[in-house]
Formats: C-alpha cells, structure tokens, sequence
C-alpha cells in the first residue's frame, strides 16, 4: 500500500505522474485509497477530472464522468487526434437508371 496516495483525498489529490505510456491526465489514487474514500474520488471525477487508479504505484484503470467521456474531444485535448483543416467534399452521386455500357459490350462478347 502507498501510504503517500492513500491520504491524497484528505491531503488533495495526488498529481498523476508520467507512466511508460506517457503522461497521465488527472488525479492518481491507490486502489486501497479508492476503497476507503470512494465518494470523494467519485465527485472529483464527476466535476471532469481523470482519476488513474493503481495497483503498486502501476496504473491499471481510469475513473471519469459521464458527461467527460465524449472520445472525440478527449482525444483532440490531448493531441492525439486532429480535426480535419476543412469539410470534406460530398461524395460522386451516380445514376444508377443509365444503362451501362460497358456491362453489355461485355455480356454481347461472352455469348460468343
């Protein structure tokens, strides 16, 4: 048990620290600290923070809220995804009654 993030709900949240997959956005808190103070990390997640939980200082899950969990802008804030420069154009629309052409000539020349 870390004894330094299991107080951090009473003491303030503990700052996540940069993992082997980069840095983590939000608060990090121990498994054992999650248990005894739940609500409080619930509430900090509820008003938009990222809260990493870990196991042995190794994070292992995320709690976020609801209205935090639109992917898309998740990801564009923390760079991973762009949005497109501009709209992109509509797609060719073609006319499926115009005969095909191609399709007969090369029907005529099977029948040969």
């Amino acid at each position: 048990m870390d004894d330094l993030t299991a107080a951090a709900p009473t003491a303030g949240p503990v700052p996540a620290r940069t993992g082997p997959s980069g840095t983590f956005a939000g608060m990090e808190v121990s498994v054992s600290a999650l248990r005894a103070e739940l609500k409080q990390w619930i509430d900090l997640a509820r008003s938009g923070e990222d809260v990493v939980i870990t196991d042995r200082g190794v994070p292992v899950a995320r709690l976020s809220g609801i209205a935090s969990t639109d992917l898309l802008t998740r990801l564009q804030r923390e760079g991973l995804l762009v949005a497109p420069p501009a709209d992109r154009p509509a797609a060719e629309v073609h006319d499926r009654n115009r005969p095909a052409q191609a399709l007969s000539g090369l029907a005529r020349r099977l029948r040969r």
